[in-house]
This record gives structure tokens, C-alpha cells and sequence, in this order.
């Protein structure tokens, strides 16, 4: 074999390994870990085999329902969640709705990095398990099927099957899944000494336990490398509060160590969303959000549970009927919802009312059937209900408060649960003629493989299956007890708290629910409680939390059978509303009745009382048009008559949330279009589709959404190796040209673009000079995007003296997909801007181009820097826009990339020189590394004090989710010497910003801070960023707010490194405060009635912004 492949390219490289007909190339050698490659293969199958048999299990269904059905592929359904919006609008109306496994698999790079929320029972857990499921069998597929266990071939078929089903490709690349359990990775790391505290050995530690034998993370770090990874860390919810930050900084640790070792991992977080704040988002984590099942998914999803043949249509039958019910499409809004229904249904074919009284039947159903198994099991469940009822009530309440202090919430040790069990049998006690030790023994013993919903969770562990039923469960512990004070207290402390929130719920619907009088005065208690939870005089800041409220909007989905008065009780007021986010779509759905004409007159009376950058798309309009949706015919009038009424400018955000077309048809929604200013369009939302428009209507209703999604002109590579994105292709803009005849009455500035889609299809100079001077229109980000590169690079250039041809860029366009972007290209660009006719054989427009790093060709990346700076050299006194957008595109990202990977690529000289060409009227963005280097190796100290004062005007950035690397400490020293005290700030200032190294700071605080020469210690900033540790007050903050934005100093708080997380997190929020916003960023609640006075600081101490 080796004779055979000799000199053959990539197949005798070192790290090249063969079985049977498959070849594995785990590149990279051993890299100095001694980890040769077909060990890194051999581990590398092993655990993929062990863990693709646990990944297939089936944890929500009823085991009455397997039959023939013994895998995930075999009953997954794709859920739909909630993308954040693309655009730099605010996030809420631009959000789009897509499937998570097929949106996750066709989005996923080395890059992506998200977190996946969902509520109780939503499917978070299953749909990143089917996920990591596709990957395994994706990676097993190359293996030879000799190597493969039986049990691993039909599994792999029938995953094939699940593929087909949900209309899903195979993952290309294939990857790894890593995964972890937050609460079990948090108790490794609390558990373990410093040296060994880390995810790669947690990894180690994992599966050594799974495979029985010795694996270092040496070994772990290998097969990263050698193959492409997905980090699912699962239940970040279930870590204990104050071990979070550890658990979230040893994922960036490993994100970290990836990119070091440039090998490809994507990471995805499952979480409840009030458990996650958006931490990560520094961090380029998106937040993705599952979202409720509409009738239709529900329906899915029983169908897929029920199964197929008569038995199957028959269930499927009496779910559609129960489904038709008024009380329970709101129930039936999660999968675990739906499968409790299913099971039920298929025992007893009635469903009761309810979502406590559904958890309730579920577990008595699931009892029944244990118990008419007969046997020795079924015959102790007949003779000790009462004490499995108390035992599982117990269990699941202790396992709850295990998982706040130990942060293992899969269930308690085996010892732990025998002494729960001894307790419960001493106090019910047991019939005559048992021995109470002999219960306990046989309860733990039952336990461990089943006791109802007890199960063995490992081989010391027994716990719950569905965490939704430990909640269930430990609320039916709570409220057990005949002293109703107590209970009251215990509802309100499980209500303040983020992991008893949920049996806090239970314990509610519990109250409302029973028919016992001498129970329901507990309603009142629990309308009182959310109320006070809401009220700043009884909670202080946790009010902002408005947890009253949401519980408020989840009791009224779990209760729609609940009386009226109740109902109206529990009903958020309009301000609440507008504070809730998308928890008020639920809202909407479950109470839209009780919305009558004045509480929706007050919902309009918010939007039209606020500014208009946020009255058209705060959360009351996007409310009142989800009211109009389920027919709501106050929110109907309002909607229509808002719209008749907006001005053009606020049309455009109006438009996205609008019913349509339930409130607004395609008639109306014409007159709309004609009327809206498109120049103020700012959203980058889906385009729902309307059916009978006019094509000028629909281009229009296009650019209301800033263009239809997917249309970036892709592929283009420099040399057959640099990846380019960014630029709109022609191809992308054909939906324009619908735009060039516009209706007579429609607003002014549509006659703009008609001007864009004409200089598309037919250019000409005269249009482009025309355009040229409306450029201010275009400047917004969702109107730049949706220009197709062309008219982009004609509205940027000085003049166009060459031939306008639209057919020569469509050739163009063609050349560069086929054969890539070249340096002749580059060279072109400089001379001539490569516009006209000559695009078709040269030029490429880089203004609006996007540098991706190069990959892995280290030598080739060096020679290129050396030819790109060649031609950008040659063409110095040219057209100075291009040359800056070159600088900038390419020769500093070149900079950066060396200084990153130790590659000669552009030195300082070179970098102080394009700094120095590029004139001041010229964006150019240089990153923190590039900048410290040019002022670093400045010898001379006039040369060094222009250079500085040229960067103190230029904008500085950093990778995204990074801080700057370097030290600055010699800069910092030197400028405090030689400028003058307005650039001194200006530097030191961005330093701080992009910074949180130590030694930086602590320069910082020796001469701009707290500097110690004379004159300077009245600094605003002297007493708000110090590096003892010590909090500022309101005054440092007020004054600080005097001489530096409030987006100054929250940049400055985020990065000083010797704050505390909870200090940084007080800080933010009083400079939040102080600035009069309506946003916290540590509470992420908008704030009303907290304003700050007019000259003076808010009694932030009165607040209690230290609980």
C-alpha cells in the first residue's frame, strides 16, 4: 500500500492511516503530544460506538409506546426556534423562525457558537441529542463496517431513515460531539485540584469511566485536532448560580485552546432562558430560542409518538379530538406536553384539564400500569402507595436541593436515597408482619432499575428521567403539609428563586386547581405574591426581574379552564407588557379574550407615547398584532388605525409585525407600502409571504424586510485558497428590477430606487452621478446590503469614466465564481477601480469586501502578504478610497494574521506607512495588535507622537468575543511623556476598552486613572475604574458620565480585570441608572419609574443593587 501511494498528493502525508476500503486522514502527526494517529482512530471509534448506543434512547417516551420504536431517529421531530435578528436593530420583530437541527447543521462552521434556551419540556435536551446523534453516525459511516458492532449497523440504517424523514442531509463535516453535562462538569471542577481542572480533563475523566481504561487528555487533545468537534454542553440551568461563571469560563478555556491549535469546534449551550443573561454574547455566542408548538407541530409530533397501523391511527384519532378542546392547545405546547398526553390517551382515552392535573394523571397512570405488571414489584406498589407517593415526593424534593449545592441535579447517590427511604418508612410505617429494613432494602433496590418514575440514572445514582417531574413532584412536597401559613411562605421563597421557579408554578396551579375549600384561600396568596414580587417597595431590584409576571403568563397558559376573575387578576398590566419579550407572544395566545377596548387603547397609548425609533418596534405593537392574530377585534381597530395614521418614516418598523393578513390584506397593505419612507427601513427580518401583490408591491414589501436572505454573492477565493464574503451579487439583486416602475402616488424616496434597480440592469453615468448624490440614503446598514456591488462601488468612486456594461459583471461575476478572485484583481482595483467594462478580465470591488482569515498554508499566507503589499505599493499615489479599503481589507487583517500565528507577513514599517497614506477623511479600522506594534518599534519620538495622534482618530478593534493581547505598558509610559493631554485620554481611553490584561491596567492606573503628577487629580475617571477593587459611588459614576458616554464607560467597566464578576455586574448597572436608560444590563429587564433626578444620583444603596 505504501508503494502504491507514494507521491501521491495528501495520502502518505505523516498521520495517514487505512482500514479496509476507508481512508481516515487524522492530520497533523502527533504535534508533540507522543498521541500517534491510529491511536487517536482507535479511541476515536471506540468512544464514538459507546456513546452512539446512549445517544439513541428515548427519554420522553412512555415505555408503553416503544413497541418496534427503539431510537431517537426513530421519533425525533425538528423544532422550530427563534434566530436572532441579523441586523444591529434592536432584537424582537427581525427575528426569524427556522428548524434547530436543519438551521444548526447548515449554519455550522469552526465559528458558531450558540446557546439554545427553551422552556420546561420544550425538547432542548433531544434536539441537541439528535444533533450529536447525526454527527456520530456521520463520523461511523467512514469507518469499515467489519470494525462496526451489529447493534451500530441498524442503528446507523436507522438514522439514514430519520434523515430522509425530516428531509435532512448528512452534516459535512462530520464532527465529534463532546459532550457534557453542566452539573456533572461542575462538580468536577469544584472537586478537583487546579492542575487537573480543566474540560479536557474532565473529558479524560469521562471517558475513562466509559470505556474502563486509562485516557489522558493529551489523547482528547489529539483527536480535537484530528477531527472536527461539537461542544454540547447540555442543562446549564442545573449548575448552582455561583458556579456558573466557572463552568462558562473553562468553555471560553476550551474555545481558546482551539483556536490556538486551529482546529474546528462548534459549541452549543442548552439552557432555561432564565437562567441564562446573555453572558456570553461577548463571547460571539448567538441565543437561539425553541420556541412553542403551534397545533399543527403538536399534531406532528403525536403522529411520530403514536406510530403507524390501526393502533396508531386510532391514538392519533383521539389526540386530534382532545386537541380540539378549549382548554388545552395551550397545554399542548411542548413535546413533553404532547407525550404526556399521548401516553395517557392510550391508557384511558380522557384527558383532565390542566397542566397540574395532566402531570397528576401521568404519574397515577404510570403507577397503574407498574402496578398491574403483577410480579413482586407490582405487588409492593399495591401495598404501599402512600409511602411510593411520600418516597417520590421526598426524592424529588431533596434532588432539588442537592443540585443547588452540589450541582448534580441527575438524581442523588444510592446511600442518600436508602436513608430518604428509611426516613419515609418510619414515619408512614409499615403493615404488619414487614420488617422496615427489608422495605428500604427492597425500595433501593427497586429503584434502581424502576419504581415508578424513579429510575437508575448510573450504577450510584437514582434519580427522574424528566426534570419537569421532579418539579412536579417536589411542589407536591411543599404544599403537603396542613399549615397553610407555611405553605404560603414556602410558594413565595420557591417564587424568588431561579431553580425553584418552576415549582413554584406547580405549587399554583395546584391552589387554583383543587376543589378542597379549606385549600383555595391559597389562591389569594398566590395573586398577592406575584404582585409583590413585581413591587420595588417589598422586592428592591429584584423586581426588575418581573418573575411575578412571567409566572403570571405561564399560570394563565396551564389554567385555561380558570375563572375569570382569577384570570384578570393574574393579567400584566400594559407597561409589565411591554417588558415581557417573546414570553408575551404566550400571552397573546392563552388571554387574548380578556383584552378588552380599554386595556387595549392603553397597549396604543405606550406606542404612541414613545419615541419613534422605538414606539414602532417595541414589544406593545409587536403584542397588539399578536392579539389581532388570534381575532382579537379591539386589537384589530387599534392596529389598522395606528398604521392609517403612522407617519412614513415609522411604516418601515410597523410594517415587519404587522398581522398580515389578519388585520392588514394585501389591498391595504399596498397603500401602506406606497406611503412607507423606504430610507428609513433599519430591520433585517424573514419575509412572510403575501399572496396577490402587485411585483412592485412585493420588491417593496422585500425591502421593507432588507431583502429576501441568502443572496451574498459566496465561493469567490484568492489564488484558489482565500475565502471573500460580503459583497451583494447581481444574481442576488434580479428582485430589484421590479422596483423600476413604481406606482405614481407612492413616496418620494422610492424614486431612488427605482435609480438603484435601473443602474443595475441598464447603468449609466448619468444615473450613478444621480445616486451619487444621495449616498446619505444609503448609508444605514439594511439599505447598503441591499445593494448589488456595483452600484455600492459607483457610489463610492470619484468619477466613472469607463464604459458602464452590465453584461461584462454578470461575465465577471461568472469568472470569479468559476476560477476565484486574483492578485491581478487587486492590482486593477488600484488603478483604474475596475467599474466599467474592463470588470469582465480584471478589477474586483474591495470597498465592499470582507477579510476572512487564510487557512492553515502558513508560507503561502507570507508570500501573499509580500505580493499584496507589492502592488498596494506600486499604486501608493493613486485613488485614495482604494487605497484605504485595500489597507484596511487586506494588508492590516494580513498584519493581525501574522501576529497571531508568529508569519512574517507586514512589518511595522510597512504598517506605519499605510497608517501614514491613509488620509484622515478615509475609514480605516486597525486592530489593537497592529496598532501597539507600529507604535511599539518607533524610534523616534516625534514620529512616535504623530503616529500617536493619527491613531487616537482611527477606530481600533479586536477580534469578536476577544480582548486585546499585547502588552501596552511601554506605550502607555512613553505617551504619557510626549502628548498632550486630550490624545493622552483619547489612547489611553481605547486601551482600556480592548484590554483587560493586568499590567495594562495597571498602567493605566499609575498615568491616566489616578495619575500622581500635580494638576490631574480631579480626573473624572480617577475614582470609577480602580484597580484595588474597590466599588465606586454614584458620585465617581455621575461625574465620570460628565466628560465620557455611557458607552465609554461600560466598554471601560467590562474589561477592568480586577473587579469581580459581581462587582463589574453592580457597576454596569448603576452606570446603566445614572444615564437615565430604561435597560439593566446585569438584571436585562427594562427599568420604569427608576429615572434618575435631573442633577442629582439615584439612591442606588435604596435599590439593594448589592442582593
Amino acid at each position: 500500500m505504501s508503494n502504491h501511494v507514494e507521491g501521491s498528493s495528501g495520502l502518505n502525508a505523516p498521520g495517514a492511516v487505512f482500514h479496509g476500503d476507508v481512508h481516515l486522514r487524522l492530520g497533523g502527526g502527533d504535534r508533540g503530544t507522543g498521541v500517534t494517529a491510529p491511536e487517536t482512530e482507535h479511541l476515536l471509534l471506540r468512544v464514538l460506538q459507546r456513546e452512539f448506543h446512549a445517544g439513541a434512547s428515548v427519554r420522553l417516551l412512555d415505555p408503553s409506546l416503544v413497541r418496534e420504536r427503539r431510537s431517537i431517529a426513530d421519533v425525533f421531530v425538528d423544532l422550530l426556534v427563534r434566530l436572532p435578528s441579523r441586523s444591529p436593530a434592536e432584537v424582537g420583530t427581525g427575528d426569524a423562525q427556522r428548524h434547530f437541527v436543519e438551521q444548526y447543521l447548515s449554519m455550522e462552521g469552526p465559528s458558531l457558537r450558540t446557546v439554545l434556551t427553551g422552556g420546561p419540556g420544550q425538547g432542548k435536551t433531544t434536539a441537541v441529542q439528535m444533533l450529536a446523534h447525526v454527527h456520530r453516525a456521520a463520523l461511523l459511516r467512514a469507518f469499515d463496517s467489519e470494525l462496526l458492532s451489529p447493534q451500530t449497523v441498524t442503528e446507523l440504517d436507522r438514522v439514514e431513515l430519520a434523515l430522509r424523514r425530516l428531509t435532512l442531509t448528512p452534516p459535512a463535516p462530520a464532527r465529534f460531539p463532546l459532550w457534557i453535562e453542566a452539573d456533572a462538569l461542575a462538580s468536577y471542577l469544584s472537586g478537583t485540584a487546579e492542575p487537573r481542572r480543566s474540560l479536557w480533563h474532565f473529558l479524560a475523566h469521562r471517558y475513562e469511566h466509559l470505556l474502563k481504561t486509562e485516557v489522558s487528555p493529551s489523547e482528547i487533545r489529539a483527536l480535537a485536532r484530528a477531527v472536527p468537534t461539537a461542544l454540547v454542553l447540555d442543562g446549564y440551568d442545573e449548575v448552582s448560580p455561583r458556579h456558573r461563571s466557572a463552568v462558562l469560563r473553562h468553555v471560553r478555556d476550551f474555545a481558546d485552546d482551539m483556536q490556538v491549535d486551529r482546529a474546528h469546534a462548534s459549541i452549543v449551550v442548552t439552557s432555561r432562558p432564565q437562567a441564562y443573561g446573555d453572558e456570553l454574547r461577548p463571547h460571539a455566542f448567538t441565543a437561539w430560542s425553541l420556541t412553542d408548538l403551534s397545533p399543527e407541530e403538536a399534531e406532528l409530533h403525536a403522529a411520530v409518538l403514536a406510530g403507524e397501523g390501526p393502533e396508531g391511527e386510532r391514538l392519533l384519532g383521539l389526540f386530534r379530538d382532545a386537541a380540539r378542546r378549549g382548554d388545552l392547545p395551550d397545554i399542548l405546547n411542548t413535546p413533553l406536553h404532547v407525550a404526556l398526553v399521548v401516553s395517557i390517551l392510550a391508557d384511558s382515552g380522557e384527558l383532565p384539564t390542566g397542566r397540574h392535573r395532566l402531570f397528576a394523571r401521568y404519574y397515577d397512570h404510570v403507577y397503574a400500569r407498574e402496578e398491574g405488571r403483577g410480579g413482586e414489584l407490582g405487588t409492593f406498589l399495591e401495598r404501599y402507595r402512600g409511602l411510593v407517593d411520600e418516597l417520590h415526593r421526598r426524592a424529588a424534593f431533596h434532588i432539588i436541593v442537592a443540585g443547588e449545592k452540589q450541582h448534580d441535579v441527575r438524581g442523588i447517590r444510592a446511600d442518600d436515597f436508602a436513608a430518604i427511604a428509611g426516613a419515609v418508612v418510619r414515619d408512614t410505617g409499615v403493615l404488619a408482619g414487614d420488617d422496615e429494613t427489608d422495605v428500604v432494602q427492597q425500595l433501593l433496590r427497586f429503584a434502581r432499575e424502576r419504581l415508578v418514575l424513579i429510575v437508575g440514572v448510573d450504577s450510584d445514582i437514582v434519580g427522574f428521567q424528566i426534570k419537569s417531574l421532579v418539579e412536579f413532584l417536589a411542589a407536591a412536597h411543599l404544599a403537603g403539609t396542613g399549615d397553610e401559613r407555611l405553605v404560603r411562605e414556602r410558594f413565595r421563597a420557591a417564587a424568588e428563586s431561579e431553580p425553584w421557579r418552576n415549582v413554584a408554578r406547580f405549587m399554583a396551579t395546584a391552589a387554583f386547581e383543587t376543589e378542597h375549600l379549606d385549600e383555595r384561600d391559597l389562591r389569594d396568596s398566590v395573586i398577592t405574591t406575584l404582585a409583590e414580587l413585581d413591587s420595588a417597595r417589598f422586592s428592591g431590584v429584584a423586581s426588575l426581574e418581573l418573575r411575578g409576571a412571567e409566572l403570571a403568563v405561564d399560570l394563565l397558559a396551564d389554567m385555561p379552564e380558570l375563572e375569570d376573575r382569577y384570570r384578570l387578576h393574574l393579567l400584566p398590566g400594559a407597561d409589565v407588557i411591554a417588558d415581557l419579550g417573546h414570553r408575551a407572544d404566550r400571552l397573546a395566545a392563552s388571554a387574548w379574550g380578556l383584552f378588552d377596548g380599554p386595556r387595549v387603547d392603553e397597549l396604543l397609548g405606550l406606542v404612541e407615547s414613545a419615541p419613534p425609533a422605538r414606539a414602532s418596534h417595541g414589544n406593545p405593537w409587536r403584542f397588539l398584532n399578536k392579539l389581532a392574530e388570534q381575532g382579537n377585534q379591539h386589537a384589530l381597530r387599534a392596529v389598522r388605525g395606528h398604521l392609517d395614521g403612522a407617519p412614513p418614516a415609522a411604516l418601515p418598523r410597523l410594517l415587519l409585525d404587522t398581522a398580515v393578513p389578519e388585520a392588514v390584506g394585501p389591498e391595504h397593505l399596498t397603500v401602506l407600502l406606497r406611503r412607507a419612507d423606504p430610507h428609513a427601513v433599519s430591520a433585517d427580518s424573514l419575509v412572510r409571504t403575501v399572496h396577490e401583490l402587485s411585483d412592485w408591491a412585493w420588491a417593496a414589501w422585500q425591502v421593507m424586510h432588507s431583502g429576501p436572505i441568502s443572496r451574498a454573492l459566496n465561493g469567490i477565493e484568492l489564488e484558489g485558497m482565500w475565502p471573500l464574503s460580503g459583497p451583494l451579487s447581481l444574481k442576488g439583486s434580479e428582485w430589484l428590477e421590479s422596483l423600476t416602475t413604481p406606482p405614481d402616488d407612492c413616496h418620494p424616496n422610492w424614486a431612488a430606487w427605482r435609480e438603484v434597480a435601473e443602474a443595475a440592469r441598464a447603468p449609466r453615468a448619468a444615473t450613478f452621478a444621480s445616486l451619487a448624490r444621495k449616498r446619505t440614503d444609503f448609508d444605514e446598514f439594511s439599505a447598503w446590503r441591499m445593494l448589488p456591488w456595483p452600484v455600492r462601488e459607483g457610489l463610492v468612486a470619484a468619477r466613472l469614466t469607463d464604459p458602464l456594461d452590465a453584461r461584462a459583471w454578470y461575465a465577471a461575476e461568472e469568472r470569479w465564481r468559476t476560477n476565484g478572485v486574483r492578485l491581478h484583481d487587486i492590482d486593477a482595483y488600484l488603478r483604474h477601480g475596475a467599474l466599467g467594462a474592463r470588470v469582465a478580465s480584471s478589477g474586483f470591488p474591495f470597498a465592499a469586501m470582507h477579510w476572512v482569515t487564510p487557512g492553515g498554508a502558513d508560507q503561502r499566507v507570507t508570500a501573499l502578504a509580500g505580493e499584496v503589499w507589492d502592488i498596494w505599493s506600486a499604486c501608493r499615489g493613486g485613488d485614495r478610497a482604494r487605497l484605504a479599503a485595500v489597507a484596511e481589507n487586506l494588508l492590516v487583517p494580513l498584519c493581525d494574521y501574522g501576529l497571531r500565528h508568529g508569519l512574517d507577513t507586514v512589518g511595522a514599517e510597512q504598517l506605519r506607512e499605510v497608517i501614514g497614506s491613509v488620509p484622515a477623511e478615509c475609514d480605516l479600522t486597525i486592530s489593537y495588535e497592529s496598532a501597539l506594534l507600529a507604535l511599539s518599534d518607533v524610534r523616534d519620538d516625534t514620529e512616535f507622537a504623530g503616529l500617536a495622534r493619527r491613531l487616537s482618530h482611527r477606530a481600533w478593534s479586536v477580534q469578536s468575543g476577544e480582548t486585546g493581547r499585547g502588552s501596552a505598558r511601554a506605550v502607555i509610559e512613553r505617551a504619557r511623556r510626549l502628548l498632550d493631554d486630550a490624545t493622552f485620554r483619547s489612547l489611553c481611553r481605547t486601551i482600556a476598552e480592548l484590554s483587560d490584561l493586568p499590567e495594562n491596567w495597571e498602567a493605566l492606573a499609575a498615568h491616566w486613572i489616578a495619575p500622581t503628577d500635580a494638576g490631574h487629580e480631579d480626573w473624572p475617571l480617577m475614582n470609577l475604574l480602580r484597580v484595588d477593587g474597590a466599588s465606586p459611588t454614584d458620585r465617581d459614576i455621575a461625574r465620570a458620565l460628565e466628560s465620557a458616554s455611557k458607552w465609554d464607560l461600560t466598554e471601560l467597566a467590562e474589561n477592568n480585570p480586577f473587579w469581580s464578576d459581581g462587582l463589574r455586574a453592580r457597576v454596569l448597572d448603576q452606570i446603566q441608572l445614572q444615564a437615565g436608560e430604561r435597560w439593566l444590563i446585569h438584571g436585562s429587564r427594562r427599568l420604569d419609574g427608576f429615572k434618575a433626578p435631573a442633577g442629582s444620583a439615584l439612591p442606588l444603596a435604596r435599590l439593594k443593587l448589592d442582593t
